[in-house]
């Protein structure tokens, strides 16, 4: 991806995709300040501490009494539990890097002055102690057919194409935005090698059961040498319909200690 102008970035925020609601999006990545100085330096020691993401957003201002409004959603939204957050920042094609992380919500302001469109914006912090991961897009469209949709192969993970080392961390994100149709849809992540001969489920959700937007956040702590990675999306129903964006990436063991799963 090169030099581009900001203007189709996909925010995904939990169930829902914010991207047509907003015309702002910032995220301010950061890692603490930890002084180690002892006496006998004649200079500032430091050492790089946690990482903290800060987001936010601003739009227009759009309710209703019920449906997928900005403000149905941000008023719900403020102060409750942890969300999944991830922003493409250019458009949702397959391969696209993006950041994700588990967010509260801690702030929602709406107004304006009298003559201007109406407007709100809000904000969200990473919580939960989950880190930040720099992932890659496997996925991010509307399934219409059931039976197994294998996605695009990706194998550009970081930290490199060498796989998951021992004490990496591999994270999966699903956000399933849009449902109208079908029984269940199951969604999981395979890792092999060119061609796919012989995939291994690495990471499978939870999944849907029923026609409800729901966001997933998982992750995997086994050693994988195999260097591309892809989603595989079954709906399960006579006629379906899922829009489903599904993101993967790994934290090296250098940078985090081992995760495991609870």
């Amino acid at each position: 991806m090169s030099k581009f102008v900001l203007k189709n970035a996909t925010i995904l925020f939990d169930k829902y995709n914010l991207s047509g609601e907003l015309n702002e999006v910032t995220i301010n990545l950061t890692k603490a300040d930890v002084d180690i100085t002892v006496h006998g330096q004649s200079a500032m020691a430091r050492l790089g501490g946690l990482k903290s993401l800060d987001a936010s957003w601003s739009g227009f201002f759009e309710a209703g009494s019920t449906g997928l409004f900005s403000d149905n959603i941000s008023f719900a939204s403020l102060g409750s539990d942890t969300k999944v957050l991830t922003i493409i920042p250019e458009g949702a094609t397959v391969g696209d890097p993006c950041y994700t992380t588990r967010v509260t919500q801690f702030e929602y302001s709406t107004g304006g002055s009298v003559g201007d469109a109406m407007s709100f914006s809000g904000s969200a912090l990473s919580s939960g102690g989950d880190p930040i991961v720099r992932g890659y897009l496997l996925c991010g469209e509307v399934f219409a057919s059931a039976g197994a949709n294998n996605g695009t192969a990706v194998n550009t993970l970081a930290p490199s194409t060498i796989g998951v080392r021992a004490n990496d961390t591999l994270y999966g994100v699903y956000h399933c935005v849009g449902t109208s149709v079908g029984t269940s849809c199951a969604i999981k992540i395979q890792s092999d090698e060119v061609g796919f001969s012989s995939p291994t489920d690495v990471i499978t959700f939870t999944g849907i059961t029923s026609t409800t937007e729901v966001a997933e956040w998982k992750t995997d702590t086994d050693t994988d040498t195999n260097t591309y990675w892809r989603s595989v999306v079954t709906p399960v129903g006579v006629t379906v319909s899922y829009e489903i964006y599904c993101v993967a990436g790994i934290i090296p063991n250098v940078h985090y200690p081992r995760v495991v799963e609870s």
